[in-house]
């Protein structure tokens, strides 16, 4: 359901380049596969440009998020979950990631993940409804 409910919302956005990331478990892999998959689906020109997955609870993701922002894909599909969420929130932040590409976080908007983030939290992340994720 995670994934047609994304994909149904970023089908509609003029994205055709995409890459998939995440933590390497099951429920990332499940989530950025099922996306891709109606993505392509209801949207055949679509390409994936690749996928990048680190271990769970790794806390330095900047080397494996840079080769992606030197891909340019037009939008990253994130397979991640928990805390996961809130290390790539954090990152994303930094980086200014949303600037350069769309992100779509299925969780970036859930008050567990907003909470510890606080004033800190990543701004631009796209939700399933293609909500901005804005902190006041």
């Amino acid at each position: 359901m995670i994934g047609k409910a994304a994909a149904v919302a970023l089908s509609k956005k003029p994205y055709t380049k995409y890459w998939i990331a995440g933590e390497d478990y099951e429920y990332g892999h499940a989530v950025g596969e099922a996306t891709w998959r109606y993505i392509k689906a209801m949207k055949p020109e679509a390409q994936l440009l690749g996928q990048t997955w680190w271990k769970v609870g790794e806390a330095d993701l900047g080397p494996y998020i840079a080769p992606i922002v030197q891909a340019k894909p037009d939008c990253l599909i994130m397979g991640t979950g928990g805390t996961g969420n809130l290390n790539f929130m954090k990152l994303a932040k930094a980086m200014d990631l949303p600037k350069q590409m769309a992100i779509d976080l299925h969780t970036s908007i859930e008050l567990s993940n907003l909470q510890p983030l606080g004033k800190e939290g990543a701004r631009g992340h796209v939700r399933h409804r293609q909500l901005p994720l804005l902190l006041s």
